[in-house]
């Protein structure tokens, strides 16, 4: 049988295109994902601050603030290992990356 990727290694066997195809569908929803709940985090506090204007001052208001404050303080950050962000950005970067590879392992005929 041959294998699209193997690492004797490890072990590591993606055996037809198809694992292929699946490994790129789950991590672009992955990073898709990531990426959506930092944007909701950005909308609630941004929706927290201006509903403020609106409220006279009771215990909804301050309510409102610390909401607001919170999720501008400890906004998520999805990173892999602390060495880089995992958002939509990403995905350029790893397309990018593997095209090179494909077109390089493509002229040296492999």
């Amino acid at each position: 049988m041959s294998y699209i990727l193997y690492d004797p290694r490890t072990l590591f066997k993606i055996s037809n295109s198809i694992d292929v195809f699946l490994y790129v569908v789950f991590t672009v929803y992955i990073v898709i994902s990531c990426d959506g709940v930092e944007k909701s985090c950005k909308k609630i506090s941004t929706t927290c601050y201006l509903l403020l204007e609106g409220v006279q001052a009771s215990s909804l208001r301050s309510e409102l603030l610390f909401l607001g404050r919170y999720t501008t303080e400890l906004r998520p950050d999805f990173t892999a290992g602390d060495f880089y962000k995992v958002n939509r950005s990403i995905l350029a970067a790893l397309f990018s990356s593997v095209t090179t590879y494909l077109i390089i392992c493509i002229q040296f005929n492999m």
